[in-house]
């Protein structure tokens, strides 16, 4: 019986794919078969998790996501060396805290720019045929910010919420040829974002609602390499709440 978690033959596309998260379902999908185009700014970053994949054919791409005008013509050179898109998984982003009294409209727009207009420009080429080949799954690295922002979130969970609208759009969109959208929406995961929070002071409360503690990278790219697999295949416009039962 074929296993429905092989992505053998499958070329996919991570953003952020130099650390944390990113890097785990980079792991993570060099295991299942996949070949992958990984994304990111540090060329050094990105070397090091090219080198702890499996497998053969996987490129780096060293790019400034905020750049979105230039990001067509990286998603065209992606496909012309490594051939079409069978998954895109979105996970660099930035999770900067500001109380609203200090947050000015150019925060807003920095915030919006990484985390969810790149994110969007990504949707918008996997849809075209050129790029992405029919079945597809694109997942985007939502938050539980989107649902239930804490003090300072304002920007950030805006940003995430933007995401997790789009997708509805997005999928019945990309429906005829059977892609499908989805994101996740974690809780607080181990990586350098936490490093972050963990200094704002608001852990101890944090850790108290997500009552299964601290999520972990690996556990992550389980998630998204199963809504980038055929395990999931009835899943489309959805926002999978992945957060050790912090908003439960």
């Amino acid at each position: 019986m074929l296993d429905p978690m092989d992505l053998s033959g499958k070329h996919i596309i991570i953003t952020g794919a130099s650390s944390g998260i990113g890097r785990a379902t980079a792991i993570r999908v060099s295991q299942l078969g996949a070949k992958v185009s990984l994304i990111a700014r540090r060329e050094d970053k990105l070397i090091e998790t090219r080198d702890r994949l499996e497998g053969k054919g996987h490129c780096t791409y060293s790019f400034d996501l905020t750049e979105i005008e230039k990001t067509e013509e990286l998603v065209r050179e992606i496909v012309q060396n490594s051939g079409p898109l069978d998954g895109v998984v979105y996970c660099a982003g930035k999770g900067l805290n500001r109380p609203l009294a200090m947050t000015k409209p150019s925060f807003f727009q920095e915030m919006m720019a990484i985390n969810f207009l790149s994110f969007a420009e990504f949707l918008r080429l996997a849809m075209k045929k050129k790029i992405s080949r029919d079945g597809a799954s694109l997942v985007g690295i939502s938050s539980v910010a989107a649902q239930k922002g804490d003090r300072a979130q304002g920007a950030y969970a805006a940003s995430k919420a933007a995401m997790d609208g789009l997708l509805h759009s997005a999928a019945k969109e990309a429906a005829p040829r059977k892609i499908r959208v989805n994101t996740v929406a974690f809780g607080m995961i181990h990586t350098e974002m936490y490093q972050i929070f963990q200094e704002s002071g608001n852990i101890e409360e944090l850790l108290h609602n997500q009552y299964l503690g601290l999520g972990d990278p690996a556990d992550a790219a389980n998630i998204i390499a199963f809504l980038l697999s055929g395990a999931s295949r009835l899943i489309t416009g959805t926002t999978l709440v992945a957060d050790n039962g912090y908003l439960s």
